[in-house]
């Protein structure tokens, strides 16, 4: 009891126990904190899905359970593959958007158009519908005629019945020089088709 003779019992055992603590704490402090931070991290992203989760459950059942939402998507596939007809049809559909000029009671004064090319998604893909590539056709229209049948015109074209997918991509209006009704109207206009 060597030990005993040079170090005092009382101070032996209070550094024993001192150095208990500092390991403790160093623990506490190592392990448990970063796995208890983990812990509330898994258990935020557990109660957002759960709330994604119920949202779709909720939004499935207003529409009438899943097989109604995937027959709704269906339908609305289906219509929209009706408006997307075959780059070949590109004639037929000027001939169709230019005649609507007058039946919206417009005057055309001039129509150009651009090149064909693929349509691109937000991150530059390629754009597919049914297996085949989404084309682009600009065009710029110049009209002349009332705000009014400006408006019924653009209905008409970008409407359901309009054979195929229309955007506006923008308008320029401007008042025609010696009258206060009519305008002079540049449009902008995309038309969708699908390679063949």
């Amino acid at each position: 009891m060597i030990l005993e003779r040079v170090i005092d019992p009382r101070v032996f055992y209070s550094s024993v126990a001192l150095i208990g603590v500092a390991l403790t704490g160093l623990t506490w402090t190592l392990q448990y904190l970063p796995t208890a931070q983990k812990s509330r991290q898994l258990r935020n992203q557990i109660d957002q899905l759960s709330r994604q989760v119920h949202q779709t459950e909720s939004f499935l059942q207003e529409a009438g359970g899943a097989a109604a939402w995937m027959e709704e998507q269906n339908q609305i596939l289906q219509q929209l593959a009706e408006r997307f007809p075959s780059s070949e049809q590109i004639p037929r559909l000027l001939d169709v958007l230019v005649k609507q000029v007058g039946h919206s009671n417009l005057r055309l004064v001039n129509v150009a158009q651009g090149n064909l090319e693929s349509a691109k998604d937000g991150e530059g893909q390629t754009v597919k519908f049914n297996g085949s590539v989404c084309l682009r056709l600009p065009l710029v229209l110049n009209v002349e005629g009332r705000f009014r049948d400006v408006l019924d015109y653009l209905e008409a074209v970008t409407g359901k019945t309009f054979p195929c997918l229309v955007r506006v991509e923008g308008m320029d209006l401007e008042a025609k020089h010696g009258s206060i009704a009519l305008l002079n109207v540049t449009l902008k206009v995309v038309l969708y088709v699908h390679g063949s």
